[in-house]
């Protein structure tokens, strides 16, 4: 058995603090060579978050998963759920999602809950993609496993926590909207560099709006989605109906700058608009 503990039951660590240090792994990056998921997702997090425990150690998964039927003082796993458990009683930032195969007994992969915080679902270590990355519960997840050393932490109580309409917030910085329209109604990846070479930074929905900040090249497209930026394939991204798009007329192309002016009456507007030859006046708080 290779897990131990130090200190008394109150040790743990509160949920959304891991899921800042969950984020902090992902944009250093690190690589799945320094750390593997569950080093990530549940050792990293308790050895270097504040409530936590500096020797703990893990020697898997499958171990962890197991360790619900251990003696108290290795008994950290509380609960195990399925997603569709977990979700009906209310998942937790700080909740360890798994891959377990009912078959083998065994438990293959852990992430961590993340509940919205930074805009992600679940932050893991991928074997695949060697690095921390972002994901999402439905992408092969079963289980729920809930640490002793871990606070579960209700999203609703978290102030950051993302709203699940900001992703079709309009970002004005923008050349235009777009929205992701994959082959088969996969993600789309939203990558570090505009290369396939690039780290994954997210998995975009099929359906889900973007901001195109850059026409990069003939591939790629520098975009906004989440509150996070990169860059994502040009042919899976489909310009919104009615959305603003920069042109190459000799007017647009002229070195120059906007500027964005909220008038309180359309009197007002009508007169910054005239002192403008490109201006884009907001008249706010007022009747048309």
């Amino acid at each position: 058995m290779m897990m131990n503990r130090r200190g008394g039951d109150a040790m743990a660590v509160n949920g959304d603090v891991g899921a800042r240090y969950m984020i902090e792994q992902l944009e250093k990056p690190t690589p799945y060579s320094e750390a593997d998921c569950i080093q990530a997702a549940v050792v990293n997090v308790i050895r270097h978050c504040a409530g936590g425990d500096p020797s703990y150690r893990c020697g898997g998964c499958t171990e962890l998963w197991n360790s619900i039927d251990s003696s108290p003082k290795y008994k950290f796993i509380t609960e195990r759920l399925t997603i569709a458990e977990a979700k009906q009683g209310g998942l937790l930032i700080g909740d360890l999602p798994c891959i377990y195969d009912e078959a083998t007994g065994k438990c293959a992969h852990i992430g961590y809950y993340m509940g919205g915080i930074g805009g992600y679902e679940v932050i893991h270590s991928s074997q695949t993609r060697q690095w921390v990355a972002a994901t999402q519960l439905k992408n092969g997840f079963t289980h729920i496993l809930r640490h002793r050393l871990i606070r579960g932490v209700s999203p609703s109580a978290v102030n950051d926590t993302i709203d699940k309409d900001e992703s079709e917030m309009i970002d004005m910085s923008a050349l235009y909207q777009g929205t992701v329209c994959t082959d088969e109604g996969g993600h789309l990846n939203l990558r570090l560099k505009p290369s396939t070479a690039g780290r994954v930074l997210d998995e975009l929905e099929n359906g889900s709006s973007v901001g195109v900040l850059e026409e990069t090249n003939a591939s790629w497209l520098k975009v906004s989605a989440g509150g996070r930026t990169g860059y994502v394939f040009r042919r899976y991204i489909q310009k919104k109906a009615g959305s603003a798009e920069s042109t190459d007329d000799a007017e647009n192309t002229q070195t120059g700058f906007g500027v964005f002016i909220p008038c309180n009456t359309k009197e007002t507007a009508d007169a910054v608009a005239s002192c403008f030859a490109n201006a884009v006046v907001c008249k706010r708080g007022a009747d048309d």
